[in-house]
């Protein structure tokens, strides 16, 4: 659950969709570093539907989030049982949450959000 870089839905997949898209405009407007700017663009160009862009950018802040601080304080993505308190704390603290099972929730869902926009 905690590799949102290659979990479905996950980092990979949201970036893959954005490039896609991108990629099939062609010239300069493919060339846009920033996930979170490239879905925006997307939006603005009517490339892709609000609603989707709007899935795919929640999903991307809420993920990376999580992805920076897993980097910061692991070697690898272990199991969340494995995870000491403090670290669950900062975990749901860094995106806005009250306890790590909501994190875990929220997760979830934009796993779930993302996939039904591929």
């Amino acid at each position: 659950l905690l590799d949102v870089k290659a979990m479905p839905g996950g980092l990979v997949d949201i970036e893959f969709k954005t490039q896609r898209n991108l990629l099939s405009r062609g010239g300069s407007a493919s060339i846009i570093p920033n996930t979170f700017d490239a879905l925006t663009h997307l939006g603005q160009t009517d490339d892709l539907e609000v609603s989707v862009v709007k899935t795919l950018q929640s999903a991307w802040v809420f993920q990376s989030a999580l992805r920076q601080i897993l980097n910061l304080s692991l070697d690898q993505i272990i199991d969340r049982d494995a995870l000491s308190k403090g670290l669950k704390d900062r975990l749901y603290r860094a995106v806005g949450h009250e306890t790590f099972d909501s994190v875990e929730q929220t997760l979830k869902a934009h796993y779930a959000a993302v996939l039904a926009v591929l």
